[in-house]
């Protein structure tokens, strides 16, 4: 028989690393006894100690196991408790999504889940992520109720995140319950018909304004403007990254500058009611009449300023009507 210890046998192989994994994870563990009331104060330097320490404890130790795992689950429930206790509705039917990004109201909820493919707003802009989103909310597996409200990042023109989902909403759900920031949103049992008139597409300049017509309590206007950049401003767009666009706002009691998302807007955006809070949206995928705040009377693109030109001079712009009828 070979000897054990030979260090041609494999057994002296594989007793060798093994004795020494064993060997570290103690010295690690007694390391870590030793050195950590020796660090600075503050949770960052604490964290690996204590890692350390609970991977070569914690499949040992049955006791530090079973009072690490009752932590665990007392932290969890904690950390759910919160937004679930933010969700103000209850008796909810699922299937469940959250609108615009709040996911984790959803997954506090407990509930049966159908999120959007692209369930975070502010990144569905893209004409093929919103559009696959409103396909989805137009197929069979989708949610039978919709926790929604309307909020935007950085200053963006609200509609302008997930464009053709709030178009789906009007036309499949409606507002079930309600409260000042949140609404209930529930599925149709028949969906609205929905009727488009577009006028001919025309040239604005930046700085110019658009005077948009006026509407009829329940339809909507909706936008498609298409900004290209010269050369030179995609040069300076893949070196410097792309400059911030403005869409200046105006409805009878009150003026307001937004950011524009050029992929949005030529991909088409609910323009007008001002869908710049969730009462207005309320309003809007209800079809209740709509108040004056609500309609908007002109816009324009603020002249970019910059050294060489980064646009073209003018852009394309196309404005739909939008209405809705029972089936």
């Amino acid at each position: 028989m070979a000897n054990i210890r030979s260090p041609r046998s494999w057994r002296w192989r594989f007793w060798v690393p093994s004795s020494c994994g064993v060997r570290l994870a103690i010295s690690a563990t007694v390391a870590t006894h030793l050195t950590a009331p020796l660090l600075p104060p503050g949770d960052g330097f604490k964290i690996y100690p204590s890692l350390i320490k609970y991977r070569a404890v914690y499949p040992l130790n049955t006791a530090y196991r079973q009072m690490q795992d009752a932590d665990y689950l007392r932290q969890n429930q904690k950390a759910l408790a919160e937004p679930r206790a933010a969700i103000p509705f209850k008796d909810i039917q699922a299937p469940f999504d959250v609108f615009p990004f709040e996911f984790g109201l959803a997954y506090a909820s407990g509930l049966e889940l159908a999120t959007r493919p692209a369930f975070q707003t502010y990144y569905a802009t893209s004409r093929r992520m919103t559009e696959h989103n409103a396909n989805f909310l137009a197929s069979k597996k989708v949610p039978k109720s919709v926790l929604f409200s309307m909020i935007a990042v950085d200053n963006r023109y609200p509609a302008l995140e997930d464009p053709q989902t709030l178009r789906a909403y009007r036309r499949f759900y409606q507002v079930g319950r309600q409260t000042p920031d949140q609404l209930l949103l529930t599925r149709r049992t028949t969906p609205l018909r929905e009727s488009q008139s577009c006028q001919p597409t025309f040239e604005l300049g930046f700085g110019q304004t658009l005077t948009l017509p006026p509407l009829q309590d329940g339809s909507a206007l909706w936008a498609r403007i298409a900004v290209e950049s010269t050369w030179l401003g995609r040069l300076a767009g893949f070196l410097l990254g792309p400059p911030a666009l403005g869409l200046s706002v105006v409805a009878p009691n009150w003026q307001r500058d937004f950011r524009f998302l050029r992929e949005a807007g030529e991909s088409g955006f609910l323009l007008s009611p001002a869908l710049v809070s969730t009462p207005a949206a309320a309003r809007f995928l209800s079809g209740a009449a709509t108040v004056p705040e609500d309609h908007i009377t002109s816009i324009k693109l603020p002249a970019l300023i910059s050294s060489f030109p980064r646009f073209d001079n003018t852009f394309d712009v196309t404005l739909c009507t939008l209405a809705w009828a029972p089936p």
